[in-house]
């Protein structure tokens, strides 16, 4: 059995689930052990308070694993820290060190907005702060004083935290020394870079000049089309192995603003456009890689549009982004290069993209599922 399922398939999304398995777990560790120390007259109470933020918060992380970035979700987990370090604090001790622990550990795990995050550094605290005061006046005495397991629980939280701190800086680190490592390459290489880019692009010209003069005779022309598909191929590998400045984080991209982009790109008429999407609608993924593939995508629509009543819709349906658009003879799909670059691009954010005629209608459609 593996320790983390193959769903979660991303680092946001096995960041969540490592969380929540480290809470769960080290809340439910402790419970047999303090559970023996209650008066016996506490002992169901006990029971029920200390065991329900810790089923409770299940749920919620499982949310998490699904969509790393839910803030309703990990403003539940934080509430759930801060219930679990005052019913915690009414009964034993320490649970304050406990609440600021689990606060930084899940504001770096769980990548929390300072919105979300703020409330419960400011106020999250204040029920654990006021159990103890209640002790310290004599209003609570049931509560068991500090043993030495408590401080060796306590350090064992303490080291738990400063690895995961000290991954995720490093982690950081390494991107950082990575990024640096290949710009140095680039400049060190940019020279060549141009040059090599400048013979093919001289290339691409003289063919485009002697397809210009062979436009009557099919042979040759379909000799030298031929070749202008192997120079762009050749351009396209070339650029590729130099294309490392770009953004490689994964990130809750809007769907609708992205297409908004693309449309304002190609300039695509509104006329044209039936775009039925709600605001909220996001899917996870590299931005960039998104907005390539749906630049890929209008770009062929835009060119099958031979008639000012035909338009391009886009609609939302069961986690799958449709867009439609006329389907023509004289064009119908790409030269090949582009697709196949949005199909790789799809790959690498596991979405799933499906590009072709719409069954026994005049239509094409692509299909992003994710």
């Amino acid at each position: 059995m593996k320790l983390i399922p193959s769903y979660i398939d991303t680092e946001d999304k096995r960041d969540a689930y490592l969380s929540g398995l480290l809470y769960v777990s080290l809340t439910l560790l402790v419970f047999p052990y303090e559970r023996t120390l209650i008066p016996e007259d506490l002992v169901n109470m006990y029971t029920f308070l200390k065991l329900a933020p810790s089923f409770a918060s299940i749920p919620l992380f499982y949310i998490l694993t699904k969509n790393p970035y839910n803030q309703y979700a990990i403003a539940g987990v934080m509430a759930m820290v801060s219930f679990y370090a005052a019913i915690g604090e009414y009964f034993s001790p320490l649970y304050l060190y406990a609440f600021i622990m689990g606060m930084l550990g899940f504001s770096i795990l769980l990548r929390a907005k300072t919105k979300t995050l703020l409330p419960f550094v400011a106020f999250g605290g204040i029920p654990t702060l006021y159990m103890q005061y209640l002790k310290e006046v004599g209003e609570i005495t049931h509560a068991r004083q500090a043993i030495t397991f408590d401080y060796v629980f306590m350090a064992l939280e303490y080291m738990v935290i400063i690895m995961v701190i000290f991954e995720g800086f490093s982690k950081r680190r390494r991107k950082e020394m990575e990024f640096r490592e290949r710009f140095s390459v680039i400049g060190q290489d940019l020279n060549t870079f141009a040059h090599n880019i400048k013979s093919m692009l001289s290339s691409q010209f003289l063919i485009n000049q002697i397809l210009l003069n062979n436009v009557s005779n099919p042979q040759k022309l379909e000799k030298y089309l031929i070749k202008n598909k192997k120079t762009l191929e050749n351009i396209h590998s070339y650029l590729n192995k130099f294309n490392v400045l770009e953004k490689t984080d994964s990130d809750l991209v809007n769907i609708k603003e992205s297409i908004a982009n693309t449309i304002e790109l190609l300039r695509v008429s509104k006329a044209s456009m039936e775009v039925d999407l709600s605001e909220e609608t996001h899917v996870h993924a590299i931005k960039q890689d998104f907005e390539t593939i749906l630049l890929n995508i209008f770009s062929n629509a835009m060119k099958a549009i031979t008639d000012s009543d035909q338009k391009i819709k886009v609609f939302l349906e069961e986690n799958t982004l449709t867009i439609q658009y006329p389907f023509s003879k004289s064009y119908t799909s790409s030269s090949g290069i582009g697709e196949q670059i949005c199909y790789r691009l799809a790959q690498r954010n596991n979405l799933s993209l499906n590009i072709g005629k719409a069954g026994s209608t005049q239509q094409y459609e692509a299909k992003i599922r994710f």
